[in-house]
């Protein structure tokens, strides 16, 4: 048997990310346990107009890697309607120190386009300043379909926040937002 090259092995590492994220999703969307929670003065741009999420950090065994142990790190809103030309703001509960990107994936109903909506993504450094910095605008007619999409970020800060909006005419309604991310 032939020893697998070093792209194969990335590639199977990647797939297996993948894989426990989505399964890591799934257990966290089940707990119902207290979740973390930010003082609202630390978030003021992001405080009114969150849809329901549940967050958690879970730590992940990588039983075949080199670089030992590393955790995950996810938020899950859930819930969201804008109308048009309307903005709906979302903020992090959790500390992202230690990632270097993070992956905004939303999906909504076949009958939603995302066409005319954008996505910013805000990052604080919450130990130097209370003010969110734009870094990244994804464009929802960017994404792989109509009605849901995503890009990987850099990490710029330990809290983000998530703005979309919506400049076309019709109401988007989105089944879900996700962010997610390997702490090192």
């Amino acid at each position: 048997m032939r020893e697998r090259g070093f792209t194969e092995r990335i590639i199977m590492r990647i797939a297996q990310l993948t894989l426990i994220g989505i399964l890591t999703a799934t257990f966290v969307m089940a707990d119902n346990d207290a979740l973390p929670v930010r003082e609202a003065a630390q978030q003021p741009l992001f405080r009114e107009g969150s849809a329901q999420r549940p967050s958690k950090t879970v730590k992940l065994r990588r039983d075949d890697l080199s670089i030992g142990y590393a955790s995950s790190v996810f938020e899950i809103f859930t819930g969201i309607t804008i109308p048009p030309g309307q903005t709906m703001n979302f903020g992090g509960n959790l500390d992202w120190t230690g990632a270097e990107n993070a992956a905004i994936a939303v999906a909504c109903p076949a009958s939603t386009s995302l066409q005319n909506t954008q996505v910013v993504v805000y990052w604080q450094m919450s130990a130097f300043t209370s003010t969110y910095t734009a870094t990244n605008i994804l464009a929802g007619s960017n994404f792989a379909y109509k009605n849901m999409g995503g890009a990987t970020v850099p990490v710029f800060g330990n809290y983000f926040g998530i703005q979309i909006k919506n400049v076309g005419l019709t109401t988007v309604v989105c089944d879900q937002l996700t962010v997610y991310g390997v702490l090192r």
